[in-house]
């Protein structure tokens, strides 16, 4: 009896740990697409109002490189956790056969509930969710700054000795954005003025020809 509790409690526990795991890498996910798709002029006008988050999310952007290096660390060593404890857990309980259980079944979790899931929403909702991650972020980025500086020299390392460029171009501004908002808006307002002033412009022809036909058929008769 002892035993088969000592197994269930540790059944328990890696489950419970999966499912941490699971939630920390729809955390990583869901947060790389809101601080990378937020908009930088609203975060702007909220730092300019003294928005203590927004400033930190700008900070964090500031630093793409960093940002992305660490939440993508962060997200690997959750994924590759859950997928080894699910797999551990699997062998037990159903033998070598366990193997292809977890592959098919962490594949499923982590692609719906850990990837899909969490960008669609941060998506839809990139402001507001990349303002209540950013505290959290922060302490990730500098926890995983060191290592996360090793893996970018390595890879910036393997890359030269292809002869690829890692120069990066420069992220635009708040004032790129805020101009082509601007332009993309005055565009779409003359479409607008120009399908007014056409609906506008049709019925005054048509009222024009009509009152000429009448005058047409006088100067006829009197001929």
């Amino acid at each position: 009896m002892l035993e088969l509790l000592t197994e269930g409690e540790g059944i328990a526990i890696a489950l419970a740990a999966i499912l941490v795991l699971l939630l920390l890498s729809a955390f990583f996910s869901g947060s790389e697409t809101a601080l990378t798709a937020a908009s930088d002029a609203r975060l702007h006008q909220l730092a300019s109002r003294g928005h203590r988050r927004a400033g930190m999310v700008r900070d964090l952007r500031s630093r793409r490189d960093t940002l992305i290096g660490a939440i993508l660390i962060g997200n690997n060593i959750t994924n590759v956790a859950a997928s080894a404890l699910a797999t551990s857990l699997l062998i037990v309980l159903f033998g070598e056969i366990g193997v292809a259980y977890a592959t098919l079944g962490m594949t499923a979790l982590v692609v719906i509930f850990a990837e899909v899931l969490p960008k669609t929403y941060a998506i839809h909702h990139a402001d507001r969710t990349a303002l209540a991650v950013a505290p959290a972020i922060s302490v990730v980025v500098r926890v995983l700054n060191p290592l996360s500086a090793g893996v970018r020299g390595l890879v910036i390392g393997v890359l030269r000795l292809f002869r690829i460029r890692t120069t990066a171009e420069s992220p635009p501004d708040e004032r790129e954005e805020v101009t082509y908002s601007i332009s993309r808006r005055r565009r779409n307002s003359e479409r607008v003025t120009r399908a007014t002033a056409v609906q506008l412009t049709i019925p005054i022809a048509n009222v024009t020809i009509a009152s000429d036909a009448p005058t047409s058929a006088r100067r006829n008769c009197g001929a």
